[in-house]
């Protein structure tokens, strides 16, 4: 073999190597999604490359620890879920009981509960158990969030909603007494309490939820990820079981 053909199969075997190398590479890579409308404390948004809250510090743990890279996409949700049917990014954080067609994706274990529940001032308190404990309250609500429960009673007049932008005003509602109550999820109250420098224990949580769900990571439908969440799950319930998980939420709320 004279030197050129010796050098050209040289040159081949070192370009098929490094093909065969990223290869490998890219497949120990996930393609996250993060939603532009942050969901505070659980997905947290500083700036354009900082991404954390309770949701992503667990997910990073478990994919760090079974050695994975992680590539994060911040996008708009509507556009993450097209995005994520088409294999373009491979998980988005969603509440699977959100979720019309759940069967279509693979799913992450709960990584954390994410239900409602109904905020009161302890001086107010609402035992709450049913709809019917609302009517004749004035009751503070996310815009665009739907409680098919409730419908009727809001139809008829039964029950007052009033509606805003975020959770911080949910919270500031209850405080200054312009709702009986409003519908929050816990963690999310206890976080904007802390932003108002409120105490905590003015307040009280309902012990039944208005609406029960849980925050989950959804999976691009694909053969290659179905091993990887079974895996996934084994790692975050012995999180679960060891108090990491507990853990991570303690840097964010009490």
């Amino acid at each position: 073999m004279n030197s050129t053909r010796l050098y050209r199969t040289i040159y081949i075997a070192l370009l098929l190597l490094l093909i065969s190398s990223q290869s490998v590479l890219a497949e120990n890579v996930i393609v996250v999604g993060f939603p532009e409308e942050e969901a505070i404390p659980y997905l947290i948004k500083e700036g354009e490359k900082t991404h954390k809250g309770i949701v992503m510090d667990i997910f990073l743990r478990i994919v760090v620890s079974m050695d994975y890279g992680i590539i994060v996409k911040r996008q708009a949700e509507s556009n993450g879920l097209k995005l994520l049917s088409k294999g373009e990014i491979d998980a988005w954080p969603k509440s699977k009981e959100l979720m019309p067609y759940p069967g279509r994706f693979l799913w992450t274990d709960s990584i954390i509960d994410a239900s409602q529940v109904l905020l009161t001032l302890k001086a107010n308190s609402i035992k709450y158990s049913k709809p019917e404990d609302l009517i004749g309250k004035k009751i503070g609500i996310r815009k665009f969030s739907e409680y098919p429960a409730f419908n009727s009673f809001i139809k008829d007049k039964k029950i007052t909603i009033n509606e805003v932008e975020t959770d911080q005003a949910l919270v500031d509602m209850v405080l200054k007494q312009k709702a009986d109550a409003a519908i929050i999820n816990t963690y999310s109250a206890k976080w904007f309490i802390n932003v108002l420098k409120a105490d905590e224990r003015q307040f009280e949580f309902s012990k039944i939820p208005i609406t029960k769900a849980g925050f989950h990571y959804m999976f691009s439908n694909k053969t290659k990820w179905a091993s990887f969440v079974a895996k996934f799950n084994s790692v975050l319930r012995e999180m679960i079981k060891n108090e990491e998980v507990k853990d991570i939420i303690k840097k964010y709320v009490h």
